[in-house]
């Protein structure tokens, strides 16, 4: 199941984290391929496998994956991730506290972000 939060400019995805799931996200993500502004991957548990990235079109040197962070350190990351405006799309596979997924669904609408949560 996809949820889809629209909002203009920026916009939430919230995906089931299944092999479907992953297939529509790298769709979403393929079309910042042109954009200067990066494509973050904040992961503990999905494994991203640069062979199926490449296989999608995506651009690996516009990809940035941090794996293996705590709560903590996730949300400050992906927090000022989103507040400096240097992604395109950020992709997140852990569950953020409230606060973070406050700041993050704000600053998507002011940065044109797309955020991606696999849940």
């Amino acid at each position: 199941m996809i949820y889809v939060n629209d909002i203009n400019n920026g916009t939430t995805f919230n995906y089931d984290n299944t092999s479907s799931n992953i297939n529509s996200i790298l769709k979403q993500v393929k079309k910042y391929n042109d954009e200067k502004r990066w494509i973050l991957f904040i992961t503990n548990d999905l494994k991203i496998n640069k062979k199926k990235l490449f296989e999608e079109g995506i651009n690996l040197d516009k990809v940035i994956v941090f794996n293996n962070f705590n709560e903590h350190d996730n949300d400050l990351i992906i927090c000022k991730a989103i507040k400096e405006g240097n992604c395109s799309s950020i992709i997140i596979d852990n569950i953020l506290t409230k606060e973070a997924d406050y700041v993050i669904n704000y600053y998507s609408m002011i940065k044109k972000t797309d955020v991606l949560k696999l849940h």
